[in-house]
């Protein structure tokens, strides 16, 4: 009995040190005890050992027969594992064709000195085609804007040329270019005659309204005799009130033709608009624009 219980004791232990103690390789996560000592001959983890026996080298021997041969044929003078490995694929990949290992390293480096050397031809195509492409680009955008600018000038020109006449024009109808405060100060020299001037409107009423000076501190009187009825309907509705923010923006600086009267302080009668500009298509839209000067885009 108790002989029997000895062997069992000794059985169990030695199965204890097969199964535990006796294995460390596998704890480390390697195959077997060659790939453990393959490993800590060229300090390599178990997945690069694992690379190593793929490309044919599974032992220490074998991997420092590997180093030598690196080196003597030229293919490198590295010590580091990666170099190495990269070496043993090339001898391993280049056998089965016949290649060797360091041309198989310089076809490699051939073809990545080619596709670089692609690479910075098409880089170099691509940047001289967008220099290219922009150079169009400002060409026809100086084309364009010599264009514009050229347009502008005639229209500028056939502006002032349309102003001119229209002043002229009104030059030979008798009418004589005034503003507010030239009135008031020569009224019996304007008195009885028809003037063009720009007035800034307000109070318009039933009786007719202001004619303000451009800096908004003298008037003169404007009564709705000879107004047109349109016209005198939109003045009533839009240059009602005393203060020109108060009003439509279109009620300031609008260029008039009126007739001089009063006894003692100008008026204006028969007044009407009359546009130095080129376009205006009716008496509703006359009244209805700004009017500081000639716009040369119509």
């Amino acid at each position: 009995m108790n002989l029997s219980k000895s062997v069992f004791l000794a059985l169990l232990a030695g199965l204890f040190l097969l199964t535990g103690c006796g294995s460390p390789f596998k704890d480390k996560g390697y195959k077997s005890e060659a790939d453990y000592e393959f490993s800590n001959i060229a300090n390599l983890s178990p997945i690069g050992v694992e690379r190593f026996k793929n490309a044919g080298v599974s032992n220490g021997l074998q991997f420092k027969d590997a180093i030598n041969e690196m080196r003597a044929t030229g293919y490198s003078n590295s010590n580091d594992v990666d170099d190495i490995l990269e070496y043993v694929r090339d001898r391993f990949e280049g056998a089965k064709s016949g290649v060797s290992a360091l041309d198989r390293k310089r076809a490699r480096v051939a073809e990545a000195a080619r596709i670089k050397a692609a690479k910075l031809e098409a880089d170099r195509v691509e940047s001289k085609r967008k220099v290219d492409e922009q150079a169009a680009k400002d060409a026809a955008a100086k084309v364009k804007a010599d264009i514009a600018e050229r347009d502008l000038k005639r229209r500028r020109t056939e502006s002032e040329n349309y102003v001119r006449a229209r002043r002229e024009a009104l030059r030979k109808a008798g009418v004589y270019d005034a503003d507010v405060l030239n009135l008031i100060v020569n009224f019996q020299s304007y008195k009885g005659r028809k003037v063009f001037l720009k007035c800034w409107i307000n109070n318009v009423g039933s009786y007719g309204g202001n004619c303000r000076s451009s800096d908004d501190k003298q008037s003169i009187s404007i009564e709705n005799t000879g107004i047109a009825k349109d016209d005198f309907k939109w003045l009533l509705e839009n240059c009602r009130n005393q203060y020109y923010n108060e009003n439509s923006s279109y009620c300031k600086s609008m260029p008039i033709v009126g007739t001089v009267e009063g006894s003692s302080v100008p008026r204006l009668t028969n007044v009407y608009f009359y546009d130095l500009c080129k376009k205006r298509t009716s008496w509703s839209t006359q009244w209805g624009r700004e009017l500081e000067g000639c716009d040369v885009e119509n």
